[in-house]
């Protein structure tokens, strides 16, 4: 039996260890963690980041410079402080493109003056000797190929097609397609994100006959047109996995459904990053709201 078959129980996520140049720290201080040269924490301590608007304080104390960059770090500490639990598996990139595979045993806590490892804000975790090619995991994953300091892995069948991490390959087409964002008229605080060959509102029409999504009573409040749209639409998947409406997240429903009160300013900034990447082919950006 393959040891890592117990991947396929667990909830997974990717932290990355400064491309693999932390990942003896990693080890060694049996821990997974991220930094952003954050060095001291409010009286709250690492509670303070549960709150969106107290990290970005701490992100203005230390980065003054780089206010657009904040939405990507939230993102980035949101999932590693309040997304990741005990008992999920991390893995952890090393340099020359293997794997390092733990079980987290600790909550977040937060520890200076290490001096195996720089990183301040942790989780105890307890490593499995040796590294692991990706071809050993019992699930294929075509989100391993974002680049977030972390981000949860979105399992798919291993004979699905997947591109790899280093790969300038990309699932596009000859036309333009479109990202959309949706809210459900019928629930609050329920939004669709999902993508259409050609038009939004024409798979909106066809989504109010649809037997899993007639229900909800979409309606379109936005979508980005671009050549590279199943990539794009599979970004936005990945970066919102947390709050995403399906069986990894314990419903018995698997979706395309978002449950959150800032869902739409939340996809609004995080598409303004991935806008400036070439790699998407983003001709146009209509958000209705």
């Amino acid at each position: 039996m393959n040891q890592l078959e117990f991947l396929n129980e667990k909830e997974c996520w990717v932290v990355r260890a400064d491309r693999g140049e932390s990942i003896d720290g990693f080890r060694n201080a049996g821990v997974a963690a991220i930094d952003f040269d954050i060095t001291e924490l409010p009286s709250e301590g690492v509670e303070v980041f549960k709150d969106k608007n107290k990290t970005y304080s701490i992100f203005e104390k230390y980065h003054p410079h780089r206010p657009k960059s904040f939405p990507n770090w939230w993102g980035t500490f949101n999932m590693f402080c309040n997304h990741i639990k005990i008992g999920d598996v991390i893995l952890a990139p090393t340099s020359n493109g293997y794997l390092m595979i733990g079980v987290v045993e600790g909550d977040v806590y937060f520890q200076v003056g290490d001096p195996v490892l720089k990183h301040t804000i942790r989780r105890k975790v307890n490593w499995i000797e040796g590294v692991f090619n990706r071809n050993e995991l019992p699930f294929s994953s075509l989100s391993m190929f974002c680049n977030s300091t972390c981000f949860y892995v979105v399992k798919t069948k291993n004979n699905e097609e997947e591109v790899t991490e280093n790969s300038t390959e990309s699932i596009s087409t000859d036309i333009d397609g479109v990202v959309y964002i949706m809210k459900s008229n019928t629930f609050s605080d329920i939004f669709k994100v999902g993508y259409a060959d050609r038009d939004a509102e024409l798979r909106c029409s066809a989504l109010s006959s649809d037997k899993k999504y007639g229900i909800f009573n979409l309606e379109v409040i936005g979508y980005v047109r671009c050549k590279n749209f199943k990539r794009l639409e599979k970004a936005m998947h990945n970066h919102f996995a947390p709050v995403r409406i399906f069986s990894e997240n314990g419903c018995n429903l698997d979706s395309e459904l978002f449950n959150s009160k800032t869902f739409p300013q939340d996809f609004k900034e995080y598409l303004e990053l991935l806008v400036k990447q070439k790699y998407y082919q983003i001709s146009e950006v209509n958000l209705f709201y």
